[in-house]
């Protein structure tokens, strides 16, 4: 087995700095505020099977999941900085150091901070991009990272054996769809999964209204980034896409005389638009895609395609060109988890506060909470939203109407009985409740001796 210990470590310093902030976080996310709860999986419903298996390892057993983190995100990080070393031996030319910088944006690109805070689900979110890139370090002609097979079938391009090129890329794809039939016809149907996964799993169909569907998706899609627009994040990509327009430059230009440069050309462009095309990944084939930001594995995908050219490039001033990617990815990360650490402190303070009006409003016997509308982002999250408005799409949210995530922050804090109430005639009763007690960001009310309801403004 082939690797670079230069890599290696490179990839496990620049991966340990940037993500010291998400290794030493207590903040619980999304599904987590369930788990640390009841200590359930719950994998296997979400077609995610390995995920359990994973966990079951791990702890010696499969009945309850106590919090190991970041133990298991911690293995998984040095194990995927492990498939980057025996990656470089591939694709960084030699530049085993620069190959470490430009593959490492895989997962720290800004929209991957979401699948990062994930205590519970993080360490497979890391393997799965691990796993889909270990078929590339061996001679399998089959695999299932798509972004990496177009590198691949660029970086055959730029030694001039085009034909290889196309034929390798036809071979990848083969691999693609052997792996998402394997996965569709196999495995789902021997995992129980559940209402959830079958209704935001179910693909368009194979006719011009599924075509239709797709380009509509497609579009969609990158409404994640239209409507969070800033001037850090423009240059951001303005420098990764000039990264890779000035590298491929280069080898057009010193390879002049060995390769045909417009087949060169013809093949970046291709490969350019195939980035573009990956970025959503498979969501854009739902009937109802969620285009969440923790799906958008694509995007770090894309990052690394443009800057991996920049290790067979002859100019060797062009690696400096990261330095600007890096610092934005960086900050962003760090901002990031300090937004979640002070939204996360505003949703347990609320939670407390809402336990103390239950607790001192003489109802002994409360029971079940009603939950309408959504907590209002704190003022110091406002301030690193402005700065980088990415960070809105991956905040903590937990009271958010009758989203179970608030519930399960009041069971963790003080109140482990309490339910959300499910009656058909709750939010009328909500409505007309009174007397209400006013809060900065919420009003509370009691229409029932067991039932409290809790308005956000």
């Amino acid at each position: 087995m082939i690797y670079s210990k230069k890599c290696f470590i490179s990839c496990l310093v620049i991966l340990g700095v940037a993500l010291i902030p998400i290794i030493s976080s207590n903040v619980y996310y999304m599904d987590d505020l369930y788990r640390v709860v009841l200590g359930i999986k719950g994998w296997s419903g979400d077609a995610r099977p390995f995920a359990e298996i994973f966990y079951n390892v791990l702890t010696l057993q499969s009945d309850i999941m106590p919090d190991l983190f970041p133990a298991p995100l911690i293995l998984a990080v040095v194990f995927l900085c492990f498939v980057f070393s025996m990656l470089s031996e591939r694709f960084s030319n030699g530049r085993d150091i620069l190959f470490a910088f430009c593959i490492c944006p895989l997962i720290l690109n800004p929209l991957f901070s979401s699948n990062l805070h994930f205590k519970y689900d993080s360490p497979f979110m890391v393997l799965s991009v691990a796993f889909a890139l270990l078929s590339f370090c061996f001679a399998f002609k089959r695999t299932v990272f798509a972004v990496l097979t177009v590198v691949e079938f660029l970086y055959v391009a730029t030694k001039g054996d085009f034909r290889a090129a196309v034929l390798r890329l036809i071979n990848r794809g083969v691999g693609f769809i052997v792996g998402y039939l394997v996965y569709s016809k196999i495995i789902i149907p021997l995992t129980p999964v559940n209402k959830y996964f079958l209704e935001y799993s179910s693909a368009v169909g194979l006719n011009k209204s599924g075509v239709l569907k797709v380009l509509d998706n497609f579009t969609s899609s990158f409404s994640i980034f239209s409507n969070s627009q800033s001037m850090g994040f423009e240059i951001f990509v303005f420098c990764i896409v000039a990264a890779y327009v000035l590298a491929i430059s280069n080898l057009l230009i010193s390879n002049h005389k060995s390769i045909s440069p417009i087949a060169l050309a013809l093949s970046s462009v291709l490969a350019f638009f195939m980035f573009v095309l990956l970025i959503p990944g498979v969501m854009i084939f739902s009937e109802q895609p969620l285009f969440f930001a923790r799906g958008y594995i694509g995007f770090g995908g894309f990052v690394s395609a443009m800057l991996i050219p920049l290790c067979w490039a002859s100019v060797r001033v062009l690696r400096y060109i990261l330095v600007i990617p890096y610092v934005y990815m960086v900050g962003f990360v760090y901002a990031a988890h300090n937004a979640f650490k002070i939204e996360n402190d505003h949703i347990e303070q609320t939670a407390m506060n809402i336990i103390s009006d239950i607790n001192n409003s003489g109802h002994d016997d409360v029971k079940y909470i009603r939950v309408d509308g959504e907590l209002k982002n704190s003022p110091g999250t406002e301030v690193i939203v402005t700065a980088y408005p990415l960070v809105k799409t991956i905040l903590p949210k937990a009271f958010s109407y009758q989203y179970d995530g608030g519930l399960y922050v009041i069971k963790r804090l003080g109140l482990p009985d309490v339910k959300y109430a499910t009656d058909e005639n709750a939010e009328a009763i909500s409505n007309g409740c009174l007397p209400k007690l006013k809060r900065h960001y919420y009003d509370i009310c009691f229409g029932a001796e067991d039932t409290a309801y809790v308005k956000f403004k």
